[in-house]
């Protein structure tokens, strides 16, 4: 796919242009209410329905301090000002994803919930608002040039090095017993999860492949039958995930399978959504779980989609910097900078969050980008994160250039929900990150044509040839 910017030939003045996130002033405001909808809807159901049903989870609500909580409102607006309202480039799926999971989250419900004073959550939103900016800046930068010298692999080869890889994954649950039959209910993951990872503890390999081949070998598998209208090999590709999710117990492989075919809807045929659809979208989903839990008086769909998603990252991120504003930083002393610095605990940071804030040390607190960043290195810590983002959002743009871009949000999709909770550095090899952008940049551009049929083809050499050129 070319760069959707500029082409290389392009003025300096159209250049700087395309570094503006868009110029549609209807689609620019239809984004900024729908924004305010969806704000409004978050607090509503977190005041009526969460707080109520999940305070022994620390999920409490407290009256906000209305001139911080106003800031936070206004800097969550200003950042969808200008975020693209077209997402027109690979890597604009993932802005809006973390923006709408992490960004929001993290300037509200941490307020809602009490769990910052009204000067680290005014701190907080300033610094995310700042380095998110420069994260969506390096979202419209001309990224073409990047990559344009990378050659392709042959086709054999990119799906040799696929289904060996998927080969040597599945034969090692096969060996260890873990494939399986039947999938777990939703109650039970959590059992099973703990049993693979009891049973696959200290193996290497396992823990780089099974979320390479959840978030990224998995999903190609099924984007590519959904291009090229090959059914049977979309079949496959759910079958491998949901076979993943029988053996770990990973909601998020679970959930992968609908949000690819969401994405693939969204994109298809080329047709770039609005991100007003995703604001709207995310809205509607929040205000129509709290209106059913309401009138049914159940809070289950709003713990489904509102509390999880948006409710329990904006909770961790105060917990996160709560818990580690008066304690000694990580300073990614436990990950890869083990070897350079000495570590203060004896386990992982979302195990200290667990037991200082929740009281359960065996509880997994895992947090998103900002939370860990405060974590590691404090404020500046989350200017590491959001430059690492930017990185990651400019090679995205870059190695998908010679891919459809309905193919590359597809394939994008699951590792940036792995943004949400985690670090990216973590996400960028343990996460699928990184395998993704890898398959971005080597997949053959015939991977994703569809063959057509031999009388099709036919039929339109018998056409005048300015005819063809616009089939």
């Amino acid at each position: 796919m070319a760069d959707t910017l500029a082409p290389p030939h392009a003025g300096a003045a159209e250049r700087l242009r395309g570094l503006l996130p868009g110029r549609d002033a209807g689609r620019r405001i239809s984004v900024l209410a729908g924004v305010t909808v969806l704000l409004a809807v978050i607090h509503i159901s977190y005041q009526y329905l969460v707080a109520p049903n999940y305070g022994y989870m620390r999920l409490t609500y407290q009256s906000p301090n209305l001139p911080v909580y106003t800031a936070m409102l206004v800097l969550l607006l200003l950042i969808a000002a200008i975020l693209p309202v077209r997402l027109s480039r690979p890597a604009d799926f993932l802005l809006w994803v973390v923006y709408l999971l992490v960004v929001v989250p993290s300037l509200t419900i941490s307020m809602l919930a009490g769990t910052l004073t009204p000067l680290s959550q005014l701190m907080l939103g300033c610094v995310v608002t700042v380095t998110f900016a420069v994260v969506v800046v390096a979202g419209r930068l001309p990224t073409g040039w990047l990559t344009a010298h990378v050659r392709p692999l042959p086709p054999r080869v990119f799906w040799l090095v696929i289904i060996v890889l998927s080969a040597v994954l599945y034969g090692m649950l096969a060996v260890g017993g873990h494939l399986k039959l039947a999938l777990p209910g939703l109650s039970d993951v959590y059992s099973v999860r703990g049993d693979f990872n009891e049973a696959a503890g200290g193996n290497v390999l396992l823990a780089y492949l099974m979320p390479a081949q959840a978030t990224v070998f998995n999903p190609l598998i099924i984007a590519v039958g959904i291009m090229r209208r090959k059914w049977w090999l979309t079949t496959v590709g759910i079958v491998a995930e949901l076979m993943l999710y029988a053996a770990g117990g990973h909601k998020s492989v679970l959930f992968s399978v609908p949000a690819i075919i969401i994405v693939a809807v969204l994109y298809w045929r080329g047709h770039r959504p609005s991100g007003a659809l995703f604001a709207w979208g995310v809205g509607a989903v929040v205000g129509l779980s709290a209106l059913i839990d309401y009138l049914a008086n159940t809070p289950w769909l709003t713990s489904l989609f509102t509390r999880r998603l948006i409710d329990v990252p904006g909770q961790l991120t105060g917990a996160w910097i709560q818990v580690f504003s008066d304690q000694p930083k990580a300073h990614f002393a436990y990950s890869f900078l083990a070897p350079f610095l000495p570590y203060h605990y004896d386990v992982a940071p979302p195990f200290v969050v667990a037991n200082e804030f929740f009281g359960n040390p065996t509880m997994n607190a895992n947090a998103n980008l900002f939370a860990s960043g405060y974590a590691n290195f404090g404020w500046f810590g989350i200017g590491m994160e959001a430059a690492m983002l930017a990185i990651v959002i400019v090679l995205a743009n870059a190695a998908a250039h010679r891919t459809p871009l309905t193919a590359a949000a597809m394939l994008l999709a699951a590792p940036s929900v792995s943004l949400v909770n985690g670090s990216v550095f973590t996400s960028l090899l343990s996460h699928g990150v990184a395998a993704a952008l890898l398959v971005l940049l080597f997949a053959p551009p015939s991977l994703w044509e569809r063959p057509e049929h031999p009388a099709a083809l036919r039929g339109r050499r018998r056409l005048p040839a300015r005819l063809a050129r616009h089939l």
